[in-house]
């Protein structure tokens, strides 16, 4: 048959109570109610709550470590020179009072299970080892935030919706494969017609993209469409990546002006399926 289990102050923490299972409770009292009336309030034993490493037990806005808790209760407030509450089993989940003692930190350090996994630690598990992965690893995150930075800064140079295309025509996205960002160019309908299209921007091709915008720009000088700048730069890019004409509508001024019809021929051969072929006038 089971111990009955005992509980005891715990001398620092007035209204706290620790038990001879490792439990701990608020010791229960009647408080009045604001617009009268009592309550009872604790009498409620608990492990606590695990954090990873250990049990703790939240209380009055601080948290308390529960084996420290029954540790002072049963044996008394740490002595000086002795303030680690060491687990006599090296179990930091058994808060079993005759588990518990104080002691100093060295003598935690030197326990025998803590020794053999120190030991265990070599090769590429040896903390200098770990360390130096986790160094360049966290150099290495380090830089590419710095490159994704410099490229996200590039491509919204080009979209400014000044002298070049409108963040209308840019998309992105940021999650699983995506991230930590992808930028995509609309093109929906500039190849084919009633389709949902998107070119990506890489930092292989960005340049493709900045010469599309600098060659839409330059066929515009001295046109009446020369306010218009860089705008459509982006649609010439898409079809520069795929090497690709749009489709017959967009030789239309109503879309695009006919200073910028040449580039896009220029971009991939005459096409010969239904929406890219042209109708001779």
């Amino acid at each position: 048959m089971a111990a009955p289990e005992l509980w005891k102050l715990v001398p620092s923490v007035p209204g706290l109570l620790a038990s001879s299972y490792g439990r701990v409770m608020v010791e229960p009292f009647v408080g009045i109610m604001p617009h009268g009336g009592k309550r009872k309030y604790g009498g409620f034993a608990r492990k606590g709550c695990w954090d990873g490493a250990r049990f703790i037990f939240v209380w009055r806005g601080k948290t308390y470590k529960v084996g420290r808790l029954v540790c002072e209760a049963f044996n008394g407030p740490a002595p000086k020179g002795r303030r680690v509450c060491m687990h006599l089993d090296e179990n930091s989940r058994n808060n079993l009072p005759e588990n518990l003692q104080w002691g100093t930190q060295k003598e935690n350090l030197n326990a025998p299970g803590f020794i053999a996994y120190c030991q265990s630690r070599t090769g590429d598990n040896s903390p200098y080892v770990k360390g130096r992965i986790n160094a360049a690893q966290k150099s290495l995150m380090t830089k590419k935030a710095k490159m994704t930075l410099d490229f996200a800064c590039r491509v919204l140079s080009v979209f400014n919706g000044f002298d070049g295309p409108g963040a209308d025509c840019l998309w992105w996205r940021t999650d699983d494969e995506y991230a930590p960002v992808t930028f995509l160019v609309n093109c929906n309908d500039l190849f084919f017609w009633g389709c949902a299209d998107a070119e990506r921007i890489t930092p292989e091709n960005i340049e493709i993209l900045e010469k599309a915008v600098a060659d839409v720009k330059a066929a515009r000088k001295g046109t009446d469409n020369e306010c218009y700048e860089g705008m459509h730069g982006e649609q010439l890019f898409c079809c520069r990546v795929r090497a690709m004409r749009p489709q017959a509508a967009c030789y239309d001024e109503k879309y695009y002006d006919k200073a910028i019809w040449p580039l896009f021929d220029a971009a991939g051969p005459e096409r010969s399926d239904a929406d890219g072929k042209r109708k001779v006038a």
